[in-house]
């Protein structure tokens, strides 16, 4: 699940303290270390959907620092919990901002909303991966950097997954999304749309589910009923599983799945592996399996700096990994005296980030509000694995799948 979002905004625009920035706040001159703020969810609902961001965080910036740090100076950085809430988002913001002095903020979580205009007001550099709303490629909020690139403010869909699923023989599909997680509502929404452009049946695009919820008595008789074959979900990893576990128990003839979470090495020996076999996996970044310099280089440093095993990097939390990697552009092309202000400006000229090559495409950062859509990596693409057996195997030969915007 990508972008979830709360929504809550008014608090956090009651709270801008403006003067936070200022000159206090970032990079010590040009010697010494450039401090830079990463938030996530260490607790809270959903702590165990961002276990391990903050040690991927770490480990990419330890790999830079390894190398001689940024333009000769080392990178520290400061974990803030926002404990699962828009309210600690903001707060986790206030303090890495006026008692850290970071120059950049990594925010990793589902509320980021709570914190946006605070950070935006205080001119601070925010860089994740495109949670929470349409904010990532939206005006005033040039100060943001998703890790995939920008976010098309009107959440335009593509034709990826529908062509993908036609391609594989899907013929009725069901897409699912939250009640209370816009994002999550406008993937399912937008996916549902895809599969129509493709030709597919549609006959049930449902967005009735709470965060929190895995009853899904109810939808699983839908789904029987409109002999739905194929199921697209925004939901998170437990939901999921309970979603095409209902399913199959009320006899609904689904074969397949395109999930936007839950590849994780978690599934592998657990009951949740039978129940989503056959299961395709939608990722924003190139999964381990491929094996290429890029995946083979994300193992060695997680396995040296994060103490993970070599099957154990691979799920959700990579998404830290990829936002370090989108500040370190930034701090690149800043020069030797990064601040805020320089960090924003220049991360705009980055043309070609890719992540070292993680990424589906190559994203340009001064193309802000013309990048991604909900459930889709950089410029419309994901890669896929498939859950065969007990191993995640790659499809469509490795390469990423893509499309194109579907016009009016």
């Amino acid at each position: 699940m990508r972008r979830l979002t709360l929504g809550i905004l008014g608090t956090a625009a009651s709270l801008v303290l403006v003067t936070a920035c200022g000159g206090s706040s970032g990079s010590s001159g040009s010697s010494g270390t450039i401090k830079i703020g990463l938030i996530t969810s260490l607790s809270g609902p959903l702590a165990a959907q961002f276990v391990g961001v903050d040690k991927d965080f770490k480990a990419r910036i330890e790999v830079e620092n390894a190398k001689g740090g940024v333009n000769g100076r080392r990178i520290e950085v400061v974990v803030a919990d926002d404990a699962g809430s828009s309210q600690g988002n903001l707060t986790a913001a206030q303090k890495l901002v006026q008692s850290d002095h970071v120059v950049a903020v990594a925010n990793e979580s589902a509320f980021v909303s709570g914190s946006i205009r605070y950070l935006n007001q205080a001119k601070i550099p925010v860089f994740g991966g495109l949670y929470s709303g349409p904010f990532w490629g939206k005006e005033p909020y040039r100060n943001m950097f998703g890790s995939w690139g920008s976010a098309d403010p009107d959440s335009v869909p593509f034709t990826t997954i529908g062509a993908y699923l036609k391609s594989i023989g899907s013929r009725s599909v069901g897409s699912i999304g939250y009640s209370d997680s816009p994002s999550s509502k406008v993937d399912a929404e937008n996916q549902g749309a895809s599969t129509t452009a493709a030709g597919l049946a549609t006959p049930i695009i449902n967005t009735s589910t709470q965060i929190g919820s895995n009853d899904f008595s109810g939808l699983a008789l839908s789904l029987k009923d409109a002999g739905v074959d194929t199921v697209i979900t925004a939901l998170g990893g437990p939901a999921n599983v309970a979603l095409i576990t209902a399913a199959k128990q009320a006899g609904a003839p689904i074969t397949r799945g395109f999930l936007i979470s839950t590849y994780s090495p978690s599934i592998l020996g657990s009951a949740a592996e039978s129940v989503l076999q056959g299961m395709d996996f939608g990722l924003y970044y190139a999964p381990q399996q491929l094996g290429s310099p890029a995946t083979k280089a994300v193992q060695a440093a997680l396995e040296k700096y994060a103490g993970l095993g070599k099957d154990t990097f691979y799920a959700f939390d990579i998404m830290g990994w990829l936002s370090a990697s989108a500040i370190i552009a930034g701090l690149t092309a800043a020069g030797d005296d990064p601040t805020p202000a320089s960090i924003i400006s220049s991360m705009r000229t980055v043309s070609d980030f890719d992540a070292d090559g993680l990424l589906p495409a190559k994203v340009n950062f001064a193309d802000f509000g013309k990048g991604s859509s909900e459930g889709l990596g950089a410029n419309g693409c994901t890669f896929v694995v498939r859950l065969t057996g007990d191993t995640f195997v790659p499809q469509n030969g490795g390469k990423p799948i893509c499309g194109e915007p579907i016009s009016e």
